[in-house]
C-alpha cells in the first residue's frame, strides 16, 4: 500500500522557473521516481528502516510513499 507521506516542501518561484526543495531523510535513492504534468509534481519511492538494528519503539512511516505537489500555476 501507497501513503501520502506529507514531506515538508518549499517551492520558490523566480520568475520563469519554479524550484522545489523537499526533505526526504530515508528514502533509498534508487526508489525515488519524480514525474510530473502541467499542475504539479509526483514524487514517488520508499522509504526504509537501518538494517540491523534492534527496534524498541517504531513511530515513523516505513514502506512506499507517493507525495503530490500542486503548482501555483500550471507549466509547459
Amino acid at each position: 500500500m501507497m501513503k501520502n507521506e506529507p514531506f515538508p516542501v518549499d517551492i520558490i518561484d523566480e520568475g520563469e522557473n519554479y524550484y522545489i526543495i523537499m526533505d526526504c531523510p530515508g528514502i533509498i535513492p534508487d526508489s525515488l521516481v519524480i514525474s510530473g504534468n502541467e499542475e504539479e509534481i509526483i514524487v514517488k519511492g520508499i522509504k526504509s528502516a537501518v538494517k540491523g538494528k534492534k527496534y524498541i519503539l517504531i513511530e515513523r512511516f516505513r514502506g512506499k510513499f507517493l507525495r503530490k505537489i500542486k503548482l501555483p500555476q500550471t507549466i509547459n
